[in-house]
């Protein structure tokens, strides 16, 4: 089985919908297992991984606003991202995430230190020409 075929059979698993609530309330429920999320991206930059064994030299970090509300991130590191998507600091790509749950993320935001659900997913599903 190649890497993409493994791909294609994640993306179309019979995944339960998830929402930020969820992720956020109930992070053991979820930790480890495959979600589905959905919701439009407004931060993508690439990351440099350390040194692995797996020989990643790098990853996406995404910052998702989950379509369920509330306006609170998920961040979801992708090892790719589709031809054309864009990347930045500033866009607004609506997406569908397949991925597995990790934990709970704190990050730095400007008033304070916040928590964030974080999700790995192989990339994001993304289809430009719908609306």
């Amino acid at each position: 089985m190649t890497l993409r075929s493994d791909a294609n059979r994640v993306e179309r698993a019979a995944v339960r919908e998830v929402s930020f609530a969820e992720l956020f309330g109930q992070p053991r429920s979820f930790r480890g297992r495959l979600v589905k999320i959905r919701g439009t991206i407004h931060r993508l930059q690439r990351v440099a991984a350390p040194p692995n064994q797996f020989n990643i030299e790098g990853y996406w970090q995404a910052w998702l606003e989950p379509q369920d509300g509330p306006a609170s991130p998920i961040v979801v590191y992708f090892l790719n991202i589709p031809e054309g998507f864009p990347e930045g600091m500033n866009i607004r790509e609506p997406v569908e995430v397949v991925g597995y749950f990790f934990k709970r993320w704190a990050y730095a935001a400007t008033d304070t230190v916040r928590l964030a659900p974080l999700v790995m997913a192989r990339q994001p599903i993304w289809r430009p020409d719908l609306p």
